[in-house]
């Protein structure tokens, strides 16, 4: 049995984003394969807002070191019936991975 979040999109369609399954704080009805679909109000593009702003800051923080190469890789899950996107760990220490190179060639010269 799998946790569905489900959301609108702008065309009026429907998205369902696979959840948590401790999501739900109350138990929801199962579809006939068992599945739960927890219903939001809020449209996809509107959850997602947050993870480009989180992008976009972490963006501005690192062109500041000139790198030649910056590599940033996140994972975001919905939680709550509220359909929110949160930021997850990676792996069990990190949220965040960021990699960055600098060519030897363009770091003398800069």
């Amino acid at each position: 049995m799998a946790t569905y979040i489900e959301y609108k999109l702008e065309g009026g369609s429907k998205v369902l984003v696979e959840a948590d399954a401790s999501t739900g704080r109350a138990t929801k009805a199962a579809n006939r394969g068992g599945d739960v679909i927890i219903p939001v109000d809020q449209k996809l593009e509107n959850a997602l807002s947050a993870a480009k702003h989180t992008a976009t800051a972490i963006w501005h923080q690192l062109t500041e070191l000139d790198a030649d190469e910056v590599e940033v890789t996140y994972g975001i899950k919905t939680i709550g019936e509220a359909g929110l996107f949160a930021v997850c760990k990676l792996d069990a220490e990190a949220n965040y991975t960021i990699k960055m190179k600098w060519n030897k060639k363009t770091a003398t010269s800069r």
